[in-house]
């Protein structure tokens, strides 16, 4: 395969996931729910820290351009996390001292 054409199936595999990520995002209700759930803890953050609109309007120094955002990023991740043990500690104690429910079969159509 020649470099061109090798720089052509790349091309063609990134262009692929950028489209099937922005269909999910874009064109289903999950994606819509995450979009939303992203601008929402985008304006938290901006308001929490009025240096991150600075560092990305360009009107701030490299330095704290880098470190504002690095950890704007942390604590976005640390709310997530934060939130996934929330949901998991709500799962279990959900499923505790319940018994499984047994599907009755339906014999209507047994032997089709």
């Amino acid at each position: 395969m020649s470099n061109n054409q090798g720089s052509f199936v790349s091309g063609l595999t990134i262009g692929f996931f950028a489209g099937a990520a922005g269909y999910f995002l874009f064109g289903t209700d999950k994606g819509k729910k995450i979009v939303k759930d992203l601008e929402k803890e985008w304006q938290a953050a901006r308001a929490a820290d009025p240096q991150l609109t600075e560092a990305i309007a360009g009107e701030a120094n490299q330095e704290i351009k880098a470190s504002t955002i690095l950890r704007t990023v942390k604590n976005l991740i640390q709310q997530i996390a934060e939130q996934q043990d929330e949901g998991s500690k709500n799962r279990k104690q959900s499923t505790r001292g319940k018994k499984p429910v047994s599907k009755k079969s339906d014999t209507k159509f047994k032997g089709i």
